[in-house]
């Protein structure tokens, strides 16, 4: 259920209109491994119960970040997704960029936070690859579980500049 429920949300990634501007893609060219490392601060305790959110929060942890920087306020959100794990045109991971990455994951759920891993392909080639091909879709779908089964709770596919 979970490879069937992935490759629908792959197509339905590629068949969105394109923006003008892909953020996630600039930013990773950007800042993509350029970080300052500092020291992570230390988890607080929780300032409010994180079942009192009335509302989902979802936040974003682009590896480059993160070995400078973990939240220290996982209790004010629902979910973190890793940014991210990038696949190649046949579903293998090319860069896993750090994942599995246990601090961040013990962090948030000792918080109650849930943390989703980000799967991101920016090459429209690459996109076209694991999209049009059956094989290489379902071996990507596999590939993604066999990512998530690793320490996420679930996963955001982050297809950008399809064809």
């Amino acid at each position: 259920m979970k490879i069937f429920i992935i490759a629908i949300a792959i197509a339905i990634a590629t068949m969105a209109s394109e923006p003008s501007i892909f953020p996630h893609a600039e930013q990773d060219s950007l800042f993509g491994g350029q970080w300052i490392p500092g020291k992570e601060p230390s988890v607080r305790a929780r300032c409010r119960p994180h079942e009192a959110l009335t509302h989902e929060v979802y936040g974003f942890l682009p590896y480059w970040e993160y070995g400078g920087y973990l939240p220290s306020r996982f209790d004010l959100l629902s979910r973190i997704a890793y940014f991210n794990v990038t696949l190649d045109g046949s579903g293998n991971v090319s860069t896993a960029h750090d994942w599995p990455t246990t601090t961040l994951i013990d962090a948030a759920h000792a918080s109650g936070c849930k943390v989703d891993l980000c799967v991101a392909v920016f090459n429209s080639s690459t996109i076209a690859s694991i999209v049009n091909n059956p094989a290489n879709r379902t071996h990507a779908s596999h590939t993604i579980c066999e990512q998530m089964a690793l320490g996420a709770d679930g996963v955001n596919i982050d297809f950008e500049t399809p064809s």
